[in-house]
């Protein structure tokens, strides 16, 4: 059965954080590979993060929660281009925001005048 991105993670997934994760040592119970998680491989992807798998047998490891923009923002780990993406996003929303706020503001002299 193949998981649609709308539906997250699988049942009963650990979630964790995504830096958390790939700076860990890890080992499988299956086959015994070490190393970190950074060295596992991407199963499923879904909008919220990315099954882990085992390199070698490909045995389930977890689900990992991609980074949010705030982690992307204030975690040292975080990629410098990740760090630039949440930058722009988060400017993005402010001047969405002023916006609003700006037509708000206009609508209710508006209304006020009448």
């Amino acid at each position: 059965m193949v998981r649609g991105l709308a539906q997250g993670p699988p049942e009963g997934a650990a979630i964790v954080n995504c830096y958390d994760w790939m700076e860990a040592a890890r080992t499988c119970p299956k086959c015994g590979w070490t190393g970190t998680g950074r060295e596992t491989k991407t199963g499923e992807a879904f909008h919220e993060g990315s099954e882990r798998h085992c390199p070698k047998c490909w045995h389930y490891f977890g689900f990992v929660v991609y980074p949010t923009i705030d982690e992307n923002l204030t975690d040292p780990r975080a990629d410098p281009i990740d760090r630039l993406a949440a930058q722009v996003v988060r400017q993005r929303v402010r001047i969405a925001t002023l916006k609003a706020q700006r037509a708000a503001t206009a609508a209710i002299a508006k209304a006020a005048a009448r």
